[in-house]
C-alpha cells in the first residue's frame, strides 16, 4: 500500500512539475528515435551481392586522414556508379562519390572510425547490406603536434 502511494506521488510530481517537462520530452524523443531506427532497420531488405561493392580496404594516410578504397559492384543501373559512405563519428558524416576510393580528412589521431559503404541506384536507393569497415588514423607523432 505504501509503495503504491509513494509511486503515485512520484508520478504526480513528475507529471505536474514544470521543471520535469524537458526530461519528459527528452525521454519521449529518445523512445521515438529508437522506435524509428528499429522500424527502418526492420525492413530487412538484402539485395544481391552483385549490387554491393567488394574488397573494402582502409589505409591510414596520416594522423588525421584515411583512404578508403573498394572494387565496384558487378552490377549497377547508373553510369557512372554512385557510392555513399557513412562514417558516423566524422565531421561530415556522409560522403558521396563516383570514384572507387575516398580520402577522409580532419580526423582525430589514433582513432578508429566505423564506416559503411553502399552503392546507390539511379533512383537513389542504397543497396543493402553494404560493406562495413573499421578505419584507423595513425597515432599522433612529434610532427603532428607542432
Amino acid at each position: 500500500q505504501e509503495n503504491s502511494s509513494l509511486r503515485r506521488s512520484k508520478e504526480n510530481f513528475v507529471s505536474n512539475n514544470p521543471d520535469c517537462y524537458p526530461l519528459q520530452k527528452m525521454i519521449q524523443l529518445k523512445f521515438c528515435l529508437i522506435f524509428t531506427i528499429l522500424l527502418v532497420c526492420a525492413e530487412g531488405r538484402v539485395d544481391n551481392d552483385e549490387f554491393n561493392p567488394r574488397k573494402f580496404i582502409s589505409e591510414a594516410q596520416s594522423a588525421t586522414s584515411v583512404r578508403l578504397s573498394w572494387q565496384a559492384a558487378n552490377k549497377s543501373d547508373s553510369s557512372p556508379q554512385h557510392y555513399v559512405i557513412a562514417c558516423p563519428n566524422t565531421a561530415q558524416f556522409i560522403f558521396r562519390t563516383t570514384q572507387t576510393y575516398i580520402i577522409i580528412n580532419y580526423l582525430q589521431p589514433g582513432t578508429t572510425y566505423w564506416c559503411i559503404l553502399h552503392s546507390v541506384s539511379a533512383s537513389g536507393y542504397c543497396y543493402q547490406p553494404g560493406v562495413a569497415i573499421n578505419a584507423r588514423t595513425l597515432d599522433a607523432g612529434p610532427e603532428t603536434l607542432e
